[in-house]
């Protein structure tokens, strides 16, 4: 596969497999940790479980707002990792409800950026094999959440669920940071030609 060979590419697309794992991660933790720890109705749970999603949409849409998406990708990357290890924090201290959504709509926020960010960067430098980098993005993606979610699920939760939302977000920032130095040094030996 052509795709593989583009290293650029491969940063961007594990990027997004991280940072699915992270949004899998809440997927599949929010449920326990909204009905069982904090006793919300299913119905309570569904209102936030929405709200939470909303905030990936919005942050996504305003992700057009940087004038270049590797600047949302960068940003987008930090402010997972300064989310998540805030959030790991609150989660492993038994924080209050409040605590841990507000901290986990900034995740989410930060989430959508990268989203919007990583496909973009990722298809545009595939153009001549746009199917099969699309295909690879996608499964990617979900192969990262079907190997996350079973593991928020070992012994406590909140826990688990922290240090995941934790892992996934310097793992996603490592590929950014990755990325941009291949865009930095490709810019640099380019302008020295």
């Amino acid at each position: 596969m052509a795709v593989i060979r583009n290293r650029l590419y491969v940063c961007y697309i594990f990027q997004f497999g991280f940072a699915q794992g992270v949004l899998f991660a809440n997927i599949s933790s929010a449920p326990f940790i909204m009905q069982e720890h904090y006793g919300f109705s299913p119905l309570m749970f569904s209102i936030c479980f929405g709200i939470n999603a909303l905030a990936i949409v919005i942050s996504a849409a305003s992700s057009v707002r940087f004038s270049h998406p590797e600047q949302a990708l960068y940003w987008g990357s930090i402010g997972m990792v300064a989310a998540s290890l805030l959030l790991c924090l609150a989660l492993c201290s038994n924080c209050s409800f409040w605590i841990y959504e507000i901290l986990l709509l900034g995740l989410l926020s930060m989430l959508g950026l990268t989203f919007t960010a990583s496909n973009t960067l990722a298809m545009d430098c595939e153009r001549s094999h746009a199917g099969m980098a699309s295909a690879l993005l996608g499964a990617l993606g979900f192969a990262f959440g079907g190997i996350v979610s079973p593991l928020v699920g070992i012994g406590n939760i909140l826990v688990s669920t922290g240090i995941a939302f934790l892992i996934g977000s310097i793992c996603s920032l490592f590929c950014t940071h990755m990325a941009l130095h291949r865009i930095f040094s490709l810019a640099q030996h380019y302008s020295k030609k």
